[in-house]
């Protein structure tokens, strides 16, 4: 009920108890109107509490309380990661230090930051050094493609120029809402009974690492389990799986062989040519459907398959992007249970005539 409402049934009410209306400039009429914007709020309240009370309408601190009533966390966002080339015209006649925390940029607007993760050295006689870095702010946003970080905010003497010779990966928001509900209805759906499939599945996406998971029952034959886990990065893969071989080897029901193992990465090369508006800057416009192409694939569930109609939508959400065109692949791609699909090769080139 909004404010126009409760204000008409109150003066209504008025006049059908004195016999007399509620003028706007008398001292009760001036007191209706008060009375009524502060019932509209409580009307407010009580809908927004009415939603958060129940786990499909819940939002967030509200639903993140609901998923701990099931002992399901919220995600948080992981940074990308990737290399940083630092390189210099001519060799160094002596050894030059790279400390960790040197901060680079791209040179789009905003501007995304990157700082190494390692202290290197660029060595005599050498003109490029690798080191590893990690986007500063946590994300997707830090998903950069190949070339695009190539401004030193940290000045390293001795050092020219910097660029990223392959696209930084892994960066992920925190969690959405519409993610952690379905995580959470479907715990509801599928109850753990420390036997089912639903148990070891659980147990897997509790893990702060694991983006997917698929459960495998009697891959090897009866009384056998396969847990395929998928992570940012394959070391985090290798970690994740022994945290979980460790945790199911105590929880598991007796006389079942449990193995976690990570996904196996099917690499997917794609080629896609654009069409933009015009005054859109094409090679920014190319950067950024790359950039979404490749967190598209990113987070692709294990055994989930890649569909083009998926990628069409991703390149029409980039700003500036009228039309496109998918190249490559050719079609739909379907992976099997225990693997995963992520970025290959990503080519964005301008649509021809």
């Amino acid at each position: 009920m909004n404010y126009e409402q409760i204000l008409e049934r109150m003066q209504d009410k008025y006049q059908e108890l004195t016999g007399f209306s509620a003028d706007d400039a008398s001292d009760i009429g001036i007191r209706l109107r008060v009375l009524a914007g502060e019932v509209e709020s409580l009307y407010s309240q009580m809908d927004y509490l009415r939603s958060q009370i129940f786990a499909q309408t819940a939002t967030g601190t509200s639903l993140e309380l609901h998923a701990g009533t099931r002992a399901i966390v919220r995600k948080p966002a992981i940074p990308a990661v990737g290399i940083l080339r630092f390189t210099r015209e001519v060799p160094s006649s002596f050894d030059i230090p790279l400390p960790r925390g040197i901060l680079c940029s791209t040179r789009s607007d905003p501007q995304i930051h990157f700082e190494t993760s390692e202290d290197a050295v660029l060595e005599a006689g050498e003109t490029v050094a690798d080191v590893p870095a990690a986007a500063v702010e946590a994300g997707v946003s830090g998903n950069v493609a190949q070339g695009n970080i190539c401004l030193m905010i940290t000045g390293a003497p001795g050092i020219t120029a910097v660029t990223n010779p392959e696209g930084f990966t892994g960066g992920a928001d925190a969690e959405s809402d519409h993610m952690l509900r379905a995580r959470l209805l479907s715990s509801f759906e599928n109850i753990s009974n420390s036997t089912n499939r639903a148990f070891y599945f659980d147990a897997a996406m509790s893990h702060d690492d694991v983006l997917s998971a698929n459960v495998l029952p009697r891959a090897r034959g009866r009384g056998t389990v396969d847990v395929v886990i998928a992570c940012h990065s394959p070391e985090q893969e290798a970690d994740a799986a022994l945290d979980l071989e460790e945790f199911l080897a105590h929880e598991k029901e007796i006389n079942v062989d449990v193995e976690v193992y990570p996904a196996i990465r099917d690499e997917v090369a794609v080629r896609v040519a654009i069409d933009v508006s015009s005054g859109v800057d094409f090679a920014q416009a190319a950067a950024d459907c790359a950039a979404s192409i490749q967190n598209c694939l990113s987070a692709l569930n294990v055994g989930e398959p890649l569909l083009l109609s998926r990628l069409g939508r991703e390149l029409l959400e980039v700003d500036g992007v009228r039309n496109y065109r998918i190249l490559q692949p050719a079609g739909d791609i379907i992976p099997i249970s225990s693997h995963v699909i992520r970025p290959g090769a990503v080519n964005v080139e301008r649509m021809g005539p």
